[in-house]
């Protein structure tokens, strides 16, 4: 299934590699990926990105997540960042589904803008599997 982006008069299909594509190239990142809740990878850019890698962050960023959620009595977390000393980001977003979750990672430089980048991503995934 996927969703439609429409430019001008047409619309062309959105693939779940398509937006993580978009997210890359539009955002500088080093890497996206959609991971299942459990660290399943289930598209990444660039391809080579390693599962391994994938399944390890989301369970040390979901747990860090869930735990200031509980000691803090916050909200729904939605994006748990790590940020490197000189500047690079990790960044872990969730997006609930029909009861499913997936993760959305992006892996961003130094000095650069992430959120509305990675916003649209979470929109075009959200439309392309509902």
């Amino acid at each position: 299934m996927s969703a439609r982006r429409t430019k001008g008069k047409r619309s062309q299909p959105v693939s779940l590699d398509e937006a993580l594509a978009a997210a890359y190239a539009e955002g500088g990142f080093r890497a996206v990926v959609l991971a299942s809740s459990k660290g399943l990878p289930i598209a990444t850019v660039p391809a080579e990105y390693s599962s391994d890698t994938t399944a390890a962050l989301i369970a040390v960023l979901r747990k860090a997540g869930s735990e200031a959620q509980k000691q803090l009595g916050l909200a729904d977390v939605d994006e748990v960042t790590l940020r490197t000393s000189d500047g690079a980001r990790l960044v872990c977003r969730e997006i609930s589904l029909d009861g499913e979750n997936l993760i959305l990672i992006a892996s961003i430089p130094p000095g650069t803008s992430y959120r509305r980048v990675t916003s649209r991503a979470v929109a075009l995934i959200r439309a392309t599997l509902c």
